[in-house]
C-alpha cells in the first residue's frame, strides 16, 4: 500500500516510466527502419524487446521476493530511505 503523502509522486513516477517506454519503443522502430528493416519485421522486433522486458521484471520480483524472506527487506515503500519534508504528512 502507497502511503498517501507518496500516492501523487507514484502516479507521476509511472505514467513517467509509461511515456519513456513508448519514446524508447518509438525510437527503437525507427533505428531498425533506418537500418533497413521492413515494416512487416517490426512485430518480430517489438517481440525480442518484450521477452527482454518480461525476463527482466521477473528477475527483479524473484530477488525482492528472496530479499524479503530473508529479512533483508521490510516490504515498506520508504522503510530504509526518510521522505523529504515536502511530502512528510507533517507538514505545516
Amino acid at each position: 500500500m502507497v502511503p498517501p503523502a507518496v500516492a501523487a509522486l507514484v502516479l507521476a513516477l509511472n505514467n513517467s516510466a509509461m511515456m519513456l517506454g513508448s519514446a524508447l519503443g518509438s525510437a527503437l522502430g525507427g533505428l531498425a527502419l533506418a537500418a533497413g528493416a521492413l515494416p512487416d519485421q517490426l512485430l518480430p522486433l517489438s517481440g525480442v524487446v518484450l521477452a527482454i522486458t518480461l525476463g527482466v521484471q521477473l528477475t527483479t520480483a524473484v530477488a525482492h521476493r528472496r530479499r524479503a524472506r530473508s529479512g533483508a527487506d521490510t516490504g515498506e515503500l520508504g522503510a530504509s530511505v526518510p521522505l523529504p519534508e515536502s511530502l512528510s504528512e507533517n507538514r505545516a
